[in-house]
């Protein structure tokens, strides 16, 4: 019996610590949507300031999502997961003490570029557990749904914590999340990767996220 039920509760478990970085990314993405007038207030935002605060995730994720799929591919997917999901809780902290809006956007971008690692090699990672069939199909469809659930409470959380307390208080706590997430992910998950590793293509990898970034700047 304990032969039968222990890949389900170990799939299980992959697929609800997988499951919580796409929660995790999009409650980050959307957090600044109704504090933003005071965070531009508190950091001087000029005219432009704004559009930058609100933007600059955007073009970190946007510039870098399809190479972090590949680098988790070929170099282990919860190991890109795990260092992204550190290097969005260390961002996190940037963002929670900046006192300018450079120091603000670049925190956003860093994000940003921590997402799409995290939600390139999380989806992989589900895809590796579920590798086909109706268990797949529920596995994606509750991965998904993190998505949206994010979506909805990211504006939320926010606008509660400032409330009570500050803008940055969110921050701070993206920044736990993310530092818990990375030790659960790291002491949960197995590592995979591609059957079929390639070779790292520096000039291609260079061009695509230049052309995405000045598709998103645009």
């Amino acid at each position: 019996m304990s032969s039968m039920t222990e890949p389900t509760v170990e799939r299980g478990a992959t697929l609800a610590v997988a499951s919580s970085a796409p929660l995790l990314v999009l409650m980050n993405y959307t957090v600044p949507m109704v504090t933003l007038p005071q965070t531009a207030a508190s950091l001087g935002a000029g005219p432009t300031g704004p559009v930058w605060i609100l933007g600059a995730i955007a073009l970190g994720l946007s510039s870098l999502l399809l190479v972090s799929g590949g680098l988790a591919d070929d170099y282990g997917r919860r190991r890109v997961l795990v260092a992204g999901t550190a290097v969005l809780a260390g961002a996190s902290v940037v963002a929670a003490v900046s006192t300018s809006v450079p120091v603000f956007v670049v925190a956003r971008l860093v994000q940003g570029a921590a997402s799409a690692a995290m939600l390139a090699a999380s989806l992989g990672i589900v895809g590796h557990a579920y590798p086909g069939g109706m268990e797949r199909v529920r596995a994606s469809g509750r991965y998904g749904a993190m998505m949206g659930l994010g979506t909805a409470l990211g504006p939320l959380v926010s606008g509660a914590l400032a409330t009570v307390a500050s803008w940055r208080a969110v921050y701070w706590l993206m920044a736990a999340c993310a530092l818990a997430l990375a030790v659960v992910s790291a002491r949960v998950l197995e590592e995979s990767r591609s059957a079929l590793p390639r070779r790292f293509d520096v000039p291609g990898v260079a061009l695509l996220s230049l052309g995405v970034a000045a598709l998103v700047v645009g």
